[in-house]
């Protein structure tokens, strides 16, 4: 785990420092995007870890992973503290509690941990029929005398029948509700992705319901891979790493992929509005946007794509889409950056973080040393 310092004194290299080195027992793998609360104390998941290993899929447990937090250093010290607050290993079983955590977690009003699953669960209604559908899952802390976090399984996918979610990969996102929204790359009514809700249970009630905000056919997207963004009036905006309109982009012939735009349902409607915003992969354009968006005050969406320029490139580009102005209806999609593979690095790994105008972001090929690069764009 590492910390990226703003230059100081007028100087304009960023430092980086690395602030905590998983050893194997506590993790390893540090996969997921990471969410602080109010303290600063940092959460995340690993992949792998190699402790207490013997429910895990793998002779050695490499699959297990874990949840762990980082507190600050304390006054005066300068050490990040380190906790395991429960292993995948520890689940029973057959993995009912669900295994393999690729997307980063919310915290809920009580502090308590929500994310998801690629694996396990059960494997009914799946077409990984070993693997499983995946979970969604609360980690509650500690109360009382109790000491350790509890994990309690929200919602299983499959539970919804063939036509369900399955096999979540990335971060999700909670309203202000409570309601949990997230994406599959497979599984829904076309079964090549979805947009899920799980919502909370209503007064009286204990189950979370799944429902299915939209299911991707080919035209409209498909195999969304990032996790979605939610507008003040409740829109829902995303991308997919393949489809589009394009008959070649629809039937995955080439990569494309598309930015969309989910609408709620009109009153005593339930059916959301699908809408494509724009689909890549022309010349000169990016193609396959892997990742979500990050929006700025004026309701600006920007991205990276993990290819382009064109549908065969192999470098990527950092975009921004604009909502329509002067009465038009299209959005538009601007290139701000074509990746080079040189000191820039290459294919952009992981969303873009907007700070102070300027955005930030990784890519995970190239650079100087040929192992990735940090990298900031200013207007």
């Amino acid at each position: 785990m590492f910390e990226l310092s703003a230059p100081k004194g007028g100087g304009t290299q960023y430092k980086e420092k690395p602030i905590y080195r998983f050893s194997g027992r506590d993790g390893f793998e540090p996969f997921t995007s990471l969410v602080s609360d109010s303290s600063g104390a940092l959460y995340g998941a690993t992949l792998s870890g190699s402790g207490n290993a013997k429910h895990c899929t793998m002779d050695k447990g490499f699959e297990c992973g874990v949840i762990y937090r980082l507190t600050p250093p304390e006054p005066g010290t300068s050490e990040w503290t380190e906790t395991v607050l429960h292993r995948f290993s520890d689940v029973g079983e057959r993995f009912k509690g669900g295994y393999f955590l690729s997307g980063g977690m919310v915290i809920d009003k009580s502090g308590a941990l929500i994310g998801t699953t690629r694996f396990r669960g059960s494997t009914s209604n799946c077409s990984d029929n070993v693997g499983g559908c995946g979970v969604v899952f609360r980690l509650t802390p500690p109360t009382g005398n109790e000491t350790e976090w509890k994990e309690t399984v929200l919602y299983t996918f499959g539970a919804n029948g063939p036509k369900d979610a399955e096999n979540p990969d990335a971060d999700i996102v909670m309203d202000d509700k409570g309601a949990i929204y997230g994406t599959t790359q497979f599984g829904g009514p076309g079964e090549v992705g979805t947009v899920w809700k799980l919502t909370p249970p209503s007064r009286g009630q204990s189950s979370w319901t799944e429902s299915i905000v939209h299911g991707f056919s080919g035209p409209d997207g498909f195999r969304p891979l990032g996790p979605v963004l939610i507008d003040a009036k409740g829109a829902i905006f995303g991308n997919t790493i393949q489809g589009g309109p394009d008959q070649y982009c629809a039937t995955g012939v080439s990569t494309c992929g598309v930015s969309y735009k989910l609408t709620p349902p009109r009153k005593g409607k339930t059916e959301w509005t699908a809408t494509v915003l724009h689909e890549f992969g022309s010349p000169g354009d990016g193609a396959s946007p892997g990742f979500g968006f990050v929006a700025d005050a004026s309701g600006n969406l920007f991205g990276t794509t993990g290819n382009g320029p064109g549908n065969n490139g192999v470098l990527g580009t950092v975009f921004e889409l604009s909502p329509p102005k002067g009465g038009r209806k299209a959005w538009t999609e601007k290139v701000l950056h074509t990746l080079t593979g040189g000191s820039d690095g290459s294919i952009p790994s992981g969303g873009l973080v907007l700070s102070n105008g300027a955005l930030f972001g990784m890519a995970e090929q190239d650079g100087e040393f040929l192992n990735g690069t940090l990298f900031m764009i200013k207007p």
